[in-house]
């Protein structure tokens, strides 16, 4: 369990739990996140991305893990949250790696398939 995190957001999907997990595991191969873990009893997801997920002043910390949870919202319908897991002793990034923009996972999540 990771107890340091920062909320990136939440997505509603009009799906129950078990078909927005399965939907949410496509959707995230769809955009090449790998995926660490994965627990349907939980409904949790952790992938492995690399994005700024603290900036204070001069200082930016790197998350290298994103963990989404997907929770019954009522009568067919699930909300996904998504959290950054930082790494608080990560400063920079290394050259060729790849950056992940947190608005735009966000933003492609809320999209339809």
């Amino acid at each position: 369990m990771f107890s340091l995190y920062e909320d990136v957001g939440t997505v509603t999907w009009p799906l129950d739990r078990t078909a927005a997990y399965a939907a949410l595991l496509s959707k995230l191969s769809r955009l090449r996140l790998p995926v660490e873990q994965a627990n349907a009893e939980q409904g949790k997801v952790v992938v492995r991305c690399l994005t700024p997920a603290l900036s204070l002043g001069f200082w930016r910390c790197w998350a290298d893990r994103l963990v989404f949870q997907v929770k019954e919202a009522g009568q067919n319908a699930s909300t996904i949250s998504i959290r950054a897991i930082p790494n608080l002793m990560r400063f920079k990034t290394e050259p060729g790696e790849a950056l992940s923009d947190l608005k735009t996972i966000t933003a492609q999540l809320a999209a339809p398939n």
